[in-house]
Formats: C-alpha cells, structure tokens, sequence
C-alpha cells in the first residue's frame, strides 16, 4: 500500500515538472517585431518615434518601444497573436499596419523601412495675450548713475512704466 502512494506521489511530481516546463517554455518565446523609421522628404532616421504593438483580439496595448538613433526600433518576447503595430511621431502622420500575425511557424516579423510624411496643419489665427497687472503690481526701485548727477538717484520704475502702451 506504501508503494501505492509512493507510485502516487512521485506520478503527480513529474506532471508537475511537465507543467512547469511548459509554462517556462511559452514565456520564454523568441519572438521579434522589428523595423526602421525614416522621415519620407528627408530620407533621415526618425529618433524617438513611437511604436505601439495592439493586439486584434483584445484591442488593448501590449507592448511598445521608441526608434533609437538609427531609427531602429524592436520588441521582443511577444505572446503568439494577431497585432496591429502603430507608428506614430509629432508633426509626422500616424501609419498603422494591421495583421501582423506571429505564432509558433513565423517567430520573427521584419517590418523593413517605414517611411512617415511630415503633416502640414496650418492654423487660422494665433492670439497671443498677456495680463499687465503683475508688472503694476511691484514697484522695483532701480538705481542709475548719471554723469549729470553724480550721486545716486533712486528713479521709480512705475515712473516709466506708466509711459508704456497698454
């Protein structure tokens, strides 16, 4: 009967191994989405510019990274999906490519050189307003030295200040 459970036990611990190798195995997955940036009219590396990994099942945020120097960018250790990358930099507008499928065949997705155009937005008006009551606010004493006047004299700011436009 102790042979049973030894029997048992050790069945239930190499499961138990079994389990965990596969777990470890799928988290350890080797996959790589990677590419290169580049300005369209320039033909110069975008530094810093976004990428966004979307998972097509979910529609939530996976992953991301920024291009480096070289406009190089990679992610990595992605799980088995169907995503749709984002490529997103201020002044740039947005690409989005779609169906990029990685699973146990095809662990490796090389997106090549992608090239983002320079958005032209022209605004309508530009206001630019300020509030004076600040500098009416504090008196600052300034002092001058005049050759007319060899002693210091202590002029008011707000003397000159009332002289200004408004």
């Amino acid at each position: 009967m102790n042979s049973y459970y030894i029997k048992s036990f050790l069945f239930v611990i190499v499961i138990q191994f079994l389990f965990w190798g596969t777990v470890i195995a799928q988290s350890k997955l080797n996959t790589t989405i990677s590419g290169k940036v580049f300005d369209k009219s320039t033909q110069q590396p975008l530094e810093y510019a976004t990428i966004t990994l979307i998972s097509k099942q979910s529609g939530k945020v996976v992953n991301g990274t920024v291009a480096d120097i070289k406009g190089v960018f990679g992610i990595s250790n992605i799980p088995f999906d169907t995503y749709q990358v984002k490529i997103e930099f201020m002044g740039y507008e947005k690409i989005s490519l779609d169906d990029i499928i990685l699973n146990s065949e095809k662990r490796s997705v090389t997106l090549g050189t992608i090239f983002l155009s320079p958005s032209m937005q022209n605004l309508k008006n530009v206001i630019i307003t300020g509030d004076n009551r600040l500098l009416k606010a504090k008196l600052i004493k300034l002092y001058i030295m005049s050759p007319m006047t060899l002693p210091r004299k202590v002029v008011l700011l707000s003397m000159y200040l009332k002289k200004c436009p408004r």
